[in-house]
């Protein structure tokens, strides 16, 4: 059947067509279009749909009945989990309707997507009335049409008018096209002379809907009340909503006949948005009443219901509230924090003054915005909930809350202050545990000194209410002397800390600065084993708001490790749970460890990315992150045969505030090898003192066996030699696999150099081998190097097939592309973004001769790629 001509929008096709065109190369965007009501948005995006034949379509409509509530209870589409969600199987067309009808939370979701699609295989387009937009986006706005193009449409639909008709109409109409055509058909039903010259453009829209109710009859105005105040366009809902009205389906059949509703399968919708708005509008207020109670019964959602029963009364009404906490609390059992929270606040602005539970229910708000990442959202709760509750539990929550605001906006000091006087008022044993293990959780984030002596202070003021807090001040002093450079005194401290009675049992806020403290003693084992059940741990309800930490040390566990792969996957999951930028803190640990792993593969550019997005580490007290980012340039300065360059950089660490941290402590290694590289000698034995102080303090064999590399690498002669093969046999064979790699292949090295080349081949092999598995092309490319030296050819990559035309990062790209891997999954993989990944498949598909994903399976493409190819 052939579509209706939209007169006078080709343009505007075009450019969705465009931006559709786009998206299938994972080169995705935004279009919002604009117009006033009626200029055929609704009928441009339903024409637009059909452009995604070869994908799917994703249908969103804000709904005018939810501007009434007021702007914190409005619902969220959750549009962008929504689409981070969805598997990749051909381009994606979502389609917002009535975009100015959103609410605030929905609309803010919506410009988060549109910022994130530039890597993605997804066309969004917006149709909105009015001028202000949120979205970062192009906006195409759609204009009267010109007269020819009105003279055509009223040709067309409305031909049979009388001709000084069809001049009024076309004058009134001004070139809206619901206008022309509402306008004529109100003509014909009531006659011309009904319509005087003064009333013009609003005449169609107000004859068009009101007109139209007024003549069905009342049961059926009441069943399109209960259509427009349903916000799912699910038929079943409204029916079942109807019944508990005491109205079936036939109600429908004379607003359906009128053109007022369309039914198609399970949908249900109003034929225009303006009729929504006139049926809502125009309906009685106990009627509204009426049909969010009966939606809230029938919803099939959390939030649907929570919307529906705050909508069903007019103002304080306790039995409401409880529902409404009720349904909270079902939600945050089911992991729906969003819908909990609008529930809870729902439920404190319905509660009488008499009730008493505004606080409680405030409190439980602010902890799931929290948990979400919405930290203004968080804060404002907290600041009503400290005003009306008294109650220490709920006090305790609110110091919790105000602490992680502050704490994700880059203050940890401000929110281990916080904590702590919140943990001297509690006068409750488990408060205080659990405030303080949160001040211990930041200060050791930030890696404080101070902020962690004056919690053990605390813990020793309160141990008459638990004989567990003088153990646990014991060990935070001793991560407090490990932070002061007293690693003698504190590694011991720590171990035993580790190894009492019940440490696996500490709370999780305690928990992620033990797994601080494992690594500080070099102890892989003990901090995956505890970073594993801090994470099971955590994915129950009442600790899901620590799951980020949690997902962050068992990334900086499998980073140890040398599960490279599996570290960033994380810790991409991981900053989506954090809540991305808003959640600083996190986000700024997660990226440091993700700067580092972009410099061990040598990804110059994701590093320097990786650091302007942290740059607010270093004036922030978070001395952790600077450290993380100052290794992973330094890292990538050794790896690109820079060790002046790389040396400056661990200066800078070494000699700073930040000298002390983890990162500073792993990164004493390649201080020795960047001096000594460099002709500095003298620079590296402190940092080889240092280091050999905590390889011998720790006893980890994979620390004493770095230890051996750094003597080797300042030793002479055959000292050097012994050296380096004492810590080939010293390092085990399951633990810090790159840090092994780079013993044998700096051993490997000094055996060529001394033409001992058949022993050299065996541990260049095994570094080569290392390296290239994790994607550490500098140093895969180094230990090849040696080996050709050494007269071993190694396979490399070559310019003989079209992959020979690729850089190394478009062939990385590719290899993924062709596994069927999305673009969200490769920039996981190897630490880019989406929009950087779509890049380079646009680049090389040319080259490669190929217009299709699917294409890239039939290429025989090489397995790795050399370092200068």
């Amino acid at each position: 059947m052939t579509a209706p001509v939209l007169y006078g929008r080709n343009g505007c096709l075009a450019e969705i067509r465009t931006l559709v065109d786009r998206a299938r190369l994972g080169l995705g965007g935004t279009l919002v279009v604009r117009g006033e009501a009626g200029i055929g948005k609704s009928v441009l995006l339903e024409r637009a749909a059909r452009f995604a034949a070869d994908g799917r379509v994703l249908r969103v409509r804000g709904v005018a009945s939810e501007t009434d509530p007021p702007p914190d209870d409005r619902p969220s589409v959750g549009v962008a989990s929504l689409l981070a969600g969805l598997p990749e199987a051909g381009p994606l067309l979502c389609l917002v309707d009535d975009a100015q009808w959103l609410d605030q939370a929905s609309t803010d979701a919506l410009a988060d997507a549109a910022r994130r699609l530039g890597g993605e295989r997804i066309a969004l387009v917006l149709a909105a009335d009015g001028d202000a937009s949120p979205f970062p986006s192009a906006e195409w706005r759609l204009a009267p049409l010109g007269r020819a193009d009105a003279e055509a449409l009223l040709d067309e639909r409305a031909g049979g008018l009388p001709p000084d008709v069809r001049a009024r109409v076309l004058g009134q109409a001004a070139g809206n096209p619901l206008a022309l055509l509402e306008l004529a058909a109100a003509f014909e039903r009531l006659g011309a002379h009904t319509v005087t010259p003064g009333q013009e453009r609003d005449v169609p829209f107000r004859w068009a809907f009101q007109d139209r109710l007024q003549r069905l009859p009342e049961p059926a105005r009441e069943a399109l009340t209960v259509v427009a105040a349903d916000d799912t366009g699910d038929l079943g809902t409204v029916l079942r909503a109807l019944e508990a009205l005491g109205h079936r389906r036939p109600v429908l059949a004379s607003a359906e006949r009128d053109g007022l509703l369309a039914i198609t399968g399970a949908s249900i919708g109003f034929r225009h948005p303006l009729a929504r708005s006139a049926a809502y509008g125009a309906a009685p207020l106990a009627s509204r009443l009426a049909a969010h109670r009966a939606l809230a019964e029938t919803a099939g959602g959390f939030e649907q219901r929570s919307r529906h029963l705050a909508a069903g009364v007019l103002g304080p009404d306790e039995a409401t509230a409880q529902s409404l906490e009720n349904t909270g609390d079902e939600a945050r059992r089911h992991g729906d924090l969003e819908a909990a929270a609008n529930a809870y606040e729902r439920a404190a602005r319905l509660t009488p003054p008499q009730a008493n539970g505004e606080g409680r229910r405030l409190v439980a708000a602010a902890r799931a915005w929290a948990g979400l990442g919405r930290l203004d959202r968080a804060e404002a709760a907290a600041t009503r909930a400290a005003g009306r509750t008294g109650d220490p539990r709920d006090l305790a929550a609110v110091a919790e809350v105000r602490a992680a605001v502050e704490r994700e906006r880059g203050s940890p000091r401000l929110a281990g202050t916080i904590l702590l006087d919140g943990a001297r008022r509690a006068g409750d044993a488990v408060l205080v545990s659990r405030l303080l293990g949160d001040a211990v959780l930041g200060a050791g984030y930030g890696a404080d000194h101070d902020a962690l002596l004056a919690a053990a202070a605390v813990l020793d003021e309160e141990r008459h209410l638990d004989a567990a807090f003088a153990g646990r001040a014991r060990w935070v002093r001793a991560l407090a002397g490990f932070y002061a450079a007293d690693s003698g005194t504190a590694v011991p401290e720590l171990r035993a800390g580790l190894a009492a009675p019940g440490a696996m049992d500490e709370p999780p806020a305690i928990k992620v600065t033990m797994v601080f403290a494992a690594h500080a003693i070099g102890d892989d084992a003990v901090g995956a084993r505890l970073a594993a059940r801090l994470l099971e741990d955590c994915r129950g309800h009442d600790s899901a708001v620590l799951l980020p930490d949690a997902m962050q040390m068992v990334v900086l566990s499998r980073l140890v490790q040398g599960d490279h792969t599996g570290a960033r996957r994380l810790a991409g999951e991981a900053l989506e749970a954090a809540g991305g930028s808003r959640a600083a803190h996190r986000a700024g640990y997660l990226t440091g460890l993700l700067a580092w792993l972009a410099a061990a593969e040598g990804d110059g550019d994701r590093v320097a990315a990786l650091a302007e997005k942290i740059g607010w580490a270093t004036t922030s007290g978070s001395r952790p992150v600077e450290g993380w980012v100052t290794a992973a340039w330094a890292l990538l300065e050794l790896g690109r045969g820079r060790p002046q360059a790389a040396l400056d950089r661990l200066r800078a660490l070494q000699e700073g505030p930040a000298s002390h941290v983890l990162p500073a402590v792993f990164a004493l290694p390649d201080h020795v090898e960047a001096a000594v590289r460099a002709g500095h000698r003298e620079l590296a034995v402190p940092a080889a003192e240092r280091f050999t102080e905590f390889a011998e303090h720790t006893g980890q064999p994979w620390a004493q066996a770095v230890a051996l590399r750094c003597r080797a690498l300042l030793a002479t002669g055959e000292d050097a030699g012994r050296a380096y093969e004492t810590a080939v046999s010293t390092h085990p064979s399951d633990r810090r696999p790159f840090e092994r790699a780079r013993t044998e292949l700096l051993y490997g090295e000094w055996l060529r150099r001394r033409r001992r080349r058949g022993e050299a081949r065996s541990h260049l092999r095994a570094a080569a081998a290392v390296f290239a598995e994790r994607g550490a092309l500098p140093w895969a490319g180094r230990a090849r190097g040696e080996l050709d030296a050494t007269g071993e050819r190694t396979a490399r990559s070559g310019p003989g097939g079209p992959s020979g035309r690729l850089t190394s990062q478009e062939l990385q790209v590719v290899r993924l592309a062709a596994t069927g891997a999305s673009n969200r999954e490769i920039a996981v993989r190897l630490s880019l973004s989406p929009h950087t990944v779509g890049y380079h498949l646009y680049k090389a598909f040319p080259k490669l001769g190929v217009t299709s994903r699917i294409q890239l399976r039939r290429l025989d493409l090489p397995e790795t790629w050399s370092a200068d190819g």
